[in-house]
């Protein structure tokens, strides 16, 4: 099957908005390729994988979508957290990373390793909010990102200077965090079978494009 005539969803957002109870519910569903947060396997939040270990994932997630015959596929996260998670990272710990991975991605999208999602759900949620629901104690000075108050607030700024700055042709709807999980798969079946996603008409009042927010 021919990838152009696919559409590809990624599910956008900080630890704890609901993500993965989304692509269970369309593992289920025949139409949809619904692929997990980390390929081949989570190396959890709280241990740091080696520096390739997204940029990885993120090439297997691509195959994922060129092999599977299903309509749609639905993706937790894609190469835009792995930007903004180095992103975080330098800006946090004064680290070097992100340039680097910028030019992976750069050159993943002009290879064909990656491709530019059909659009993007970015479910909005604090971070005192994503801490409260991962049980985790956060900290200004942690050594793990996860648990970092400026790493988490610097990973949610990134999505708006991705679409803004970055790739602001590329469409994506904003989300409140304090949706529930039916309503999203809701929305994210509205948009699957329109012709007109792109446009926003079928964004309802809890949904705003980034290009209108990022003005």
């Amino acid at each position: 099957m021919n990838i152009n005539v696919k559409k590809i969803f990624v599910l956008e957002g900080l630890p704890g908005t609901g993500k993965t109870t989304i692509i269970k519910y369309f593992k289920k569903e025949d139409d949809f390729c619904a692929v997990n947060e980390v390929l081949p396997r989570d190396p959890g939040y709280d241990s740091p994988p080696n520096r390739d270990y997204f940029t990885h994932s993120d090439i297997l997630k691509t195959e994922k979508i060129k092999n599977s015959r299903a309509q749609y596929c639905l993706l937790d996260r894609y190469f835009i957290s792995t930007l903004a998670f180095n992103w975080a990272l330098d800006k946090t710990y004064k680290t070097r990373e992100y340039e680097r991975v910028f030019a992976w991605y750069e050159d993943g999208i002009k290879r064909g390793r990656l491709l530019i999602p059909t659009l993007t759900f970015i479910i909005e949620l604090s971070g005192e909010r994503s801490f409260a629901r991962k049980r985790r104690e956060a900290a200004e000075d942690s050594d793990v990102p996860w648990h970092n108050r400026k790493f988490v607030e610097y990973f949610k700024e990134y999505y708006n200077i991705y679409f803004r700055e970055v790739s602001p042709r590329e469409r994506a709807v904003k989300i409140k965090g304090t949706e529930t999980s039916e309503n999203i798969i809701n929305l994210i079946k509205k948009y699957s079978q329109s012709k007109n996603y792109a446009t926003g008409q079928l964004s309802p009042r809890h949904a705003k494009t980034i290009s209108a927010v990022c003005r």
